[in-house]
């Protein structure tokens, strides 16, 4: 099926053959086509939008349709694309096995464009069934129906194949992945993690920048952790979102003498010994330890480490208080996207 474009005729009327026509011909000529106009408006002459069909020795055993590209209504001469169109066979069996002069000719309307009609209706209306149904291309020539999507869902594309994406959660939007789209959280998440009571105690070496050790057991994902993850070992974040990030850190160690500096520093990238935040240093008097806080607000790029590190000049112990806020002393350390930092 070819499911090009034809040209109809309302108005066009019977006519005969100006001269007898052999199977072989290509053109042929009536004898009056000044009414073979294609509508509406019937400006312009059969063929114009596209090909057009006629019968030869319309009604009679010996009947040829003939697919044609074109007709002068001046002349009558027409033009033939295919002989012994719609299942009949070329000629008749005139003279010279030909269509004698004479002979009516009318356009028609063929079986092959109500095929095609009909297999277009089956394949659009015939295959819808449910408000909202769309029709996607299965292949060449076929419709296959694609069924509304839930709401809120997205019409994708993918590895050749239209389909509906999940409904995104609440607060949540789209974003590229440079291949396709994804829901990302529009909240801006934070991960804050702490030392949890239920862990022993760690040794800090003296004199030197030690990362703090962080802990599953105490941490806490604010709305998602999907652009910050926690090494709970090293204590370092990683951030999988370039932006703007707010960090915050504060450190309490028991004491190693009855006198005890602590300080807290933020350290970007620290296998690269990369931008260094210091917070300023705490002080205690006696062996009960002492505290700092540490703050920064950093322009990072995706898969940026962040640490947050203790130092004292002696050689102390973290202390294991309250689990978290709103305790007043805990080791702590948050990472807040902001923004994209424009």
């Amino acid at each position: 099926m070819a499911y090009g474009l034809r040209s109809y005729s309302g108005k066009a009327r019977a006519t005969t053959l100006a001269a007898s026509l052999t199977e072989s011909a290509t053109t042929f000529q009536v004898t009056d086509a000044s009414t073979w106009t294609e509508g509406p408006g019937y400006t312009f002459p059969l063929g114009h939008s596209g090909y057009f069909v006629v019968s030869v020795d319309y009604g009679t055993s010996t009947e040829e349709k003939i697919l044609c590209s074109a007709v002068n209504t001046s002349t009558g001469v027409v033009t033939v694309v295919t002989r012994g169109y719609d299942g009949l066979t070329p000629a008749g069996t005139g003279p010279g096995n030909a269509h004698s002069a004479n002979a009516t000719v009318i356009p028609v309307f063929s079986a092959a464009e109500a095929i095609e009609v009909n297999y277009a209706v089956s394949e659009t209306v015939g295959t819808v069934t449910t408000a909202g149904d769309m029709l996607v291309a299965a292949g060449a020539n076929n419709l296959t129906r694609l069924g509304i999507g839930s709401d809120g869902s997205i019409l994708t594309a993918a590895s050749g194949n239209v389909g509906w994406s999940s409904v995104g959660t609440n607060n949540y939007i789209l974003s590229s992945t440079g291949s396709g789209i994804q829901w990302v959280n529009n909240t801006n998440p934070s991960l804050v993690g702490y030392r949890s009571a239920t862990l022993p105690a760690t040794s800090l070496a003296a004199s030197t920048w030690t990362s703090i050790p962080l802990d599953t057991a105490g941490t806490s994902t604010g709305v998602s952790g999907e652009l910050v993850t926690l090494n709970t070992t090293q204590g370092r974040f990683t951030v999988s979102k370039a932006g703007l990030y707010q960090i915050n850190g504060t450190v309490t160690i028991a004491g190693g003498s009855s006198a005890t500096y602590v300080g807290a520093r933020v350290q970007i990238n620290p296998n690269s010994n990369g931008q260094v935040y210091n917070g300023a240093f705490g002080y205690s008097s006696s062996a009960s330890g002492g505290s700092s806080s540490t703050s920064a607000t950093v322009l990072l790029a995706a898969g940026d480490k962040i640490e947050v590190q203790a130092y004292t000049p002696v050689a102390a112990t973290f202390t294991n208080y309250a689990a978290g806020p709103p305790a007043i002393y805990y080791n702590y350390a948050s990472v807040t996207y902001v923004g994209r930092g424009n």
